[in-house]
């Protein structure tokens, strides 16, 4: 027999795997902290695509200056690669001025420098022409990365926010907040991550008495690290990496969660927000539930699948944001 394809010895390797650590993606707009909390990470590396980090106690490379070509970035990682049992994180600051990068290099080789059609001539923003091809060059970088993660050393890809124009089914085209670079390049990251967060003050848009237009308004100091994506965010969380959909954003809320058993997690997330709750969503939880008061839906919440959980951490996480702007 094929001793690739023997159940016993493939029943024996299910039992005894152990989880590589993760590939993270953490988005969030300017000043938030995303360097702040790649450096919190243990006897961690940088590699710097643009300015960030030299405030922050972390070895970096380049030692001077920043990456400035495709080809120093790739140098770069390859070092990481090489030296990878010194280290227990490798972050790339930015993922953006990673993609950014290996963009210029497209349109210098391919394209002769030329980003419009001038002269009859295709540039590299021609129907789409060049990020197609920039694709193709970015998952060289994702191929590095999982060598360095092959020797037990986590990634963490701190990138800037942007808007990426999405459809599902019917729906007309809607605008989706991601990394900030081209739409293809960033579907490859995504799917081949193991998580994606995006860290995010609490805030929300109105008009308050005497005003005519809109304005958005920070509701709360904290930050957070959303890890439930939807339409409006891409995020997300694989098998395995669990993560409450919405966590203080800090490392040592972040590693505490990893480290913590997911369903265990979010059955106290749960029962957290339900205690919080005011009576008249107790009650509504109360009836789904089946249970009298907070101790007999705690059982209840204990035997719950975990799709539910998840449903549940949602609807009262919505709810408490609503009371919460309408309170202010």
């Amino acid at each position: 027999m094929d001793p690739r394809f023997n159940i016993k010895a493939a029943r024996k390797k299910a039992e005894e795997k152990k989880l590589p650590p993760p590939r993270l993606i953490l988005t969030g707009p300017p000043g938030i902290g995303k360097s702040t909390f790649g450096a919190s990470a243990p006897n961690c590396i940088f590699i710097k695509t643009e300015l960030g980090c030299e405030g922050l106690n972390v070895p970096a490379l380049p030692v001077e200056g920043v990456c400035e070509t495709w080809q120093m970035l790739m140098d770069a990682l390859i070092v990481v690669r090489e030296n990878a049992d010194q280290f227990d994180w490798c972050v790339v600051d930015s993922i953006t001025g990673a993609q950014a990068l290996c963009r210029d290099k497209v349109c210098a080789e391919e394209f002769k420098g030329q980003w419009f059609t001038r002269a009859k001539t295709n540039g590299y923003n021609s129907f789409n022409n060049g990020a197609k091809m920039s694709v193709r060059e970015f998952e060289k970088l994702t191929v590095l990365l999982d060598e360095i993660r092959q020797k037990d050393t986590g990634i963490i890809l701190l990138g800037h926010e942007g808007l990426h124009k999405s459809s599902e089914g019917d729906i007309l085209d809607y605008l989706k907040t991601g990394g900030d670079m081209e739409t293809m390049s960033w579907s490859v990251l995504v799917q081949w991550s193991d998580q994606v967060a995006r860290a995010c003050r609490d805030v929300r848009a109105g008009t308050l008495e005497g005003e005519r237009k809109p304005k958005a308004r920070m509701i709360s100091s904290e930050r957070w690290m959303i890890f439930d994506g939807g339409p409006a965010v891409d995020a997300k969380c694989r098998a395995g990496y669990d993560m409450p959909a919405k966590i203080l954003f800090g490392w040592d809320e972040y590693i505490a969660r990893l480290e913590e058993n997911s369903v265990g997690v979010l059955v106290k997330q749960v029962t957290d927000l339900l205690a919080d709750a005011d009576k008249n969503i107790q009650a509504v939880c109360f009836k789904r539930l089946e249970a009298k008061d907070l101790k007999a839906a705690g059982a209840k919440i204990d035997k719950l699948p975990t799709p539910r959980l998840q449903l549940m951490v949602n609807w009262l996480l919505s709810q408490q944001v609503a009371k919460e702007t309408k309170e202010n």
